[in-house]
């Protein structure tokens, strides 16, 4: 974790289309995030605008310009918005989407 904080952006590219636990692990370290399209659970626990005002960033081909482009305006967004954007995407994870918070739901269920 220590390392993922000195980074602005995470890639994250799941091999079976899956919603990845290193999603979260991003945005607990404050990172903007860059997902493929394809992983549609992502839209079921983060609704889509709260991940664009997150600076969760979709696209929609996983080839290498695509994804370059994505990294470019990820870095822009992480530049724009801050400790502030840090601070909103580290606290969103942590008190919606840690294991705690799972739990709850498994039990609640």
């Amino acid at each position: 974790m220590r390392e993922w904080c000195t980074y602005k952006t995470a890639l994250i590219l799941p091999v079976a289309n899956d919603l990845s636990t290193r999603i979260f692990d991003a945005l607990v370290a404050g990172l903007v995030v860059l997902v493929p399209r394809r992983v549609a659970d992502l839209g079921l626990v983060i609704e889509p605008s709260l991940q664009e005002e997150l600076g969760i960033l979709r696209f929609d081909t996983c080839d290498l310009q695509t994804i370059k482009n994505a990294h470019q305006q990820a870095i822009a967004f992480f530049d724009r918005e801050g400790m502030g954007g840090v601070s909103r995407r580290h606290t969103l994870a942590v008190n919606h989407h840690m294991l705690p918070n799972r739990i709850k739901g498994i039990v609640e269920i």
